[in-house]
């Protein structure tokens, strides 16, 4: 799996959700659940540890969260957010 592919599931989850719940909009659903940063964070972590086989070091790292953590490889947690952003517009 890629960065972009995790991108794309992550969004595909935050979409699933928005569904089910009613949102509109990403920006609804964080309003609404009054999510910070590191709430969103959380739950990327949550969906990411979630998805069978790709490494038990995938996900944000714990202690600075600034980086994404993929099989080994590693992006900082800016770029993967634009990501997966840019994946939940599509």
């Amino acid at each position: 799996m890629t960065f972009e592919a995790l991108a794309k599931v992550v969004a595909d989850d935050f979409r699933k959700t928005m569904k089910e719940e009613g949102f509109d909009s990403f920006k609804e659903m964080v309003d609404c659940y009054w999510w910070t940063t590191n709430d969103i964070k959380d739950v990327i972590d949550e969906i990411i540890s979630n998805i069978k086989g790709i490494g038990a070091v995938s996900g944000i790292d714990e202690v600075e969260r600034t980086y994404v953590y993929l099989n080994g490889d590693a992006i900082p947690y800016r770029k993967f957010s634009a990501m997966w952003h840019k994946a939940l517009k599509a």
